[in-house]
C-alpha cells in the first residue's frame, strides 16, 4: 500500500465523474495552504540541542580568550 499523496490521489478519481478530480485538487492545495499556515501561526521553535550546542561553543571560546 502506497503512502498517502499526489500519485495515490488518482485511486478517489472516478471516469464517470470529473468534478472528482477537481475535488481532489482543492484537496490537496487546501491541505498545503492549511499546513503552511499553521506552521506560521503556531510557530516552530529550534531543536534545544542546537542553542546548547551554540552555548558551549560561546564557552569553549571565552575559556581559550582567557587562557591567550
Amino acid at each position: 500500500m502506497a503512502a498517502p499523496g499526489l500519485f495515490t490521489s488518482v485511486q478517489f478519481f472516478d471516469p464517470a465523474n470529473p468534478m472528482t478530480i477537481v475535488w481532489g485538487v482543492w484537496r490537496d492545495a487546501l491541505s498545503v495552504v492549511l499546513s503552511f499556515a499553521l506552521t506560521l501561526i503556531l510557530g516552530f521553535e529550534d531543536i534545544p540541542v542546537e542553542q546548547a550546542a551554540a552555548d558551549a561553543r560561546a564557552r569553549q571560546a571565552r575559556a581559550q580568550a582567557s587562557h591567550a
